[in-house]
């Protein structure tokens, strides 16, 4: 028999699920909240220095009006006011620099004596060697004079032959002090035409050239040129003096000398400054006695 009842659709009674994302959101909010509250208090600390330092940093004008610092004026000391002395200061603290005071580059040939003649010596320029010199005993030299010529008997020690007709030669000096020290060279060359004069200029060209590789003097290349042209050079360089000339009197003569000048002040300065006979005396050695422990060997018995 059919029941008079019809089907009727059943209803869930489960209720909806609720949205997960609630409590994440109420710990970013009171994690956002702590961090502002933090950073407040740092910002506004020490009467808002380190909010106008980021502000500055970031370029930006503080939005509210900053309150002006009123300048305090310094409190006026009180005390018993002192009276003025007078001071001498001497009138060279207040001078301006002198400018050439200061000295200057020099050269000079300190204790090259003795391998400077035995570099000339090597080269074909014989000579004895660094010696005292028979004229004065605190004057050290080394001397070559050699004649390339047939000398009469009106010779004489410029190489004058017979005749007064010139003797090729070639006379070399070098003077200086017993610590080697060469204060002073001189060359000189008598190179009438012919092989004999051709000679003695080879003479002169070499020495010149064991001057230049002994002092190290490398910029002395025209003073070089010059002598293998025998044309007149003088030049003054680092208080060093350079002439090589060629005699009035006769032409096939010619002389070379170099030596130390004090014509410029500051090299004359710089010279005094380095001049050992004005130093003080040093201090005698005084042997150092230091704490010392003496151990004993004893044999054993």
């Amino acid at each position: 028999m059919p029941s008079d009842r019809t089907d009727v659709p059943e209803v869930s009674k489960t209720p909806p699920p609720r949205a997960r994302f609630g409590g994440g959101v109420v710990f970013a909010l009171v994690f956002l909240t702590i961090a502002l509250s933090i950073l407040g208090v740092v910002l506004t600390a020490n009467n808002q220095q380190n909010l106008h330092r980021l502000l500055a940093r970031l370029d930006i004008d503080w939005p509210i009006g900053a309150s002006e610092q009123t300048q305090r004026a310094p409190p006026a000391l009180k005390g018993k006011r002192l009276e003025s002395v007078a001071v001498r200061i001497p009138a060279h603290f207040m001078a301006m620099p002198e400018v050439d005071v200061p000295g200057s580059f020099v050269r000079e040939m300190r204790n090259l004596g003795p391998a400077f003649c035995r570099a000339f010596d090597e080269a074909g320029i014989s000579n004895p060697g660094w010696a005292q010199s028979p004229m004065d005993r605190r004057t050290f030299e080394c001397l070559s004079e050699e004649l390339l010529g047939q000398a009469g008997t009106n010779s004489d020690t410029d190489g004058e032959g017979e005749g007064d007709a010139p003797v090729a030669s070639f006379f070399f000096i070098a003077k200086g002090d017993p610590e080697g020290e060469i204060t002073s060279i001189r060359m000189k060359l008598v190179a009438p035409p012919g092989a004999e004069g051709t000679q003695a200029r080879r003479k002169l060209e070499n020495a010149v050239q064991v001057l230049i590789e002994t002092t190290g003097w490398s910029d002395l290349a025209d003073l070089d040129a010059s002598v293998r042209q025998l044309a007149d050079y003088e030049h003054l360089r680092f208080g060093m003096s350079y002439s090589f000339k060629r005699e009035f009197t006769n032409g096939d003569r010619f002389n070379l000398i170099v030596l130390p000048t004090n014509k410029d002040p500051a090299s004359r300065r710089a010279r005094a400054y380095f001049e050992r006979s004005t130093w003080l005396p040093t201090a005698p050695a005084v042997p150092l006695d230091w704490p010392r422990m003496e151990l004993a060997v004893v044999d054993e018995l």
